[in-house]
């Protein structure tokens, strides 16, 4: 589901939902049959396609003004290992919304971000894993602990908390990613981390750019969507997610209750040994 805000000067001034403030639920039905993994890249990309696809809706239909469309995690989701064809039609369908939503924003000047939470990229790190050594004679403090073991077993966002000043943003990265030669051909991604919050680690924010775009300035553009983040990230001063995702996941986000009652009602009506719970999940003791 997608969330309006819209913001003055002196605050929130309204919030509106789409497709509406409690989204229906959709089931689906998968293949009987179908390894774990399969299973788990088909409930990705449909869980991903349908996100684009409102994205996509409300580019589309919404009459509002629209600055900047920020969506929750990475785009970026690596070609599946699988001989599956149905999965590997559901992956070309994502790639071809991914496409069709970056052009759109593009052509509507509308600032398009992606906010991962949690990041295990190790760019910065490993950079100064090389580097470090050769001058580490200039910095002898290095030799007082052990540089290489932290360096080693930190990620990016780890060494970022501790550079980056609140309200700060790093420098931006340019990324290698896996998806389509036919998609990488077109887009290049871009990341930055930004501390939105004085206790909290850093975000990290990922920008597709076409490439037939490579002179447009992208301090420019980077700036300016880290000056609309950091206001909507600073409610908490131990949570830097900006608002707008937080409300969104929070309406979308299907109750545990939910899925453990409908989970009954399908064992209740269909009594077979698929539907049991897992064996440990069952155990009449608990540890």
């Amino acid at each position: 589901m997608a969330v309006f805000i819209t913001y003055t000067p002196e605050g929130i001034q309204k919030t509106t939902y789409y497709p509406s403030k409690i989204p229906p639920l959709e089931i689906t039905i998968s293949n009987v049959g179908i390894s774990s993994l399969d299973f788990e890249h088909l409930g990705t990309l449909r869980r991903a396609i349908t996100e684009l696809q409102v994205a996509l809706q409300v580019l589309e239909l919404s009459e509002k003004k629209i600055d900047v469309l920020l969506l929750d995690g990475s785009p970026v989701i690596n070609k599946p290992l699988t001989s599956n064809q149905k999965i590997m039609n559901y992956y070309k369908t994502y790639l071809s919304i991914l496409q069709e939503l970056i052009f759109k924003a593009r052509n509507k000047n509308i600032k398009l971000a992606w906010i991962v939470k949690d990041s295990k990229m190790r760019l910065m790190t490993k950079f100064l894993g090389r580097i470090l050594p050769f001058i580490v004679d200039s910095i002898p403090e290095l030799l007082e602990f052990d540089y290489r073991s932290i360096i080693n077993n930190s990620h990016d966002m780890d060494l970022f908390y501790y550079l980056l000043d609140f309200q700060q943003r790093s420098m931006v990265f340019k990324l290698d990613f896996k998806i389509s030669q036919e998609f990488i051909k077109k887009f290049d991604l871009y990341s930055f981390h930004l501390k939105t919050a004085r206790f909290d680690i850093p975000l990290r924010v990922e920008i597709f750019q076409p490439i037939q775009e490579k002179n447009r300035e992208m301090v420019k553009e980077t700036n300016i969507l880290a000056e609309t983040i950091l206001p909507l990230s600073q409610y908490y001063k131990n949570y830097g997610i900006p608002a707008p995702i937080v409300e969104a996941d929070a309406r979308a986000k299907i109750k545990e209750t939910e899925v453990d009652t409908f989970f009954q009602l399908m064992r209740k009506r269909f009594p077979v040994p698929d539907l049991w719970l897992r064996r440990r999940e069952r155990s009449p003791w608990k540890f």
